[in-house]
């Protein structure tokens, strides 16, 4: 919803988020990551670059025995991520 124009949705996808996050005010804990969001349909006579508002951003599936595991485990090699696994007896192996 973007603040000049209440009440219109417009659906999109995220196209970018920022990598540092922002606190809401200076002595909030709370904090919050600007993204940039690639609309389905253009809207040229109302939409203008800077414009802001709120979005409702739905993430994936919630997965069934899921492994969480902490950012600084993953590892890249160029395009690719993995994290090493460790197994009794073996030695550490990439696992995609």
């Amino acid at each position: 919803m973007l603040f000049a124009f209440a009440g219109r949705v417009y659906k999109g996808r995220v196209s970018s988020v920022s990598k540092l996050s922002r606190p809401i005010s200076q002595r909030s804990p709370v904090k919050y990551f600007e993204a940039q969001v690639a609309l389905d349909e253009a809207d040229p006579e109302r939409l203008r670059p800077g414009m802001e508002g709120e979005a409702e951003i739905l993430v994936g599936k919630a997965v069934d025995n899921a492994l969480i595991i902490p950012r600084a485990a993953v590892r890249g090699q160029g395009n690719e991520s993995f994290v090493l696994v460790i197994r009794e007896g073996v030695s550490p192996s990439s696992a995609a």
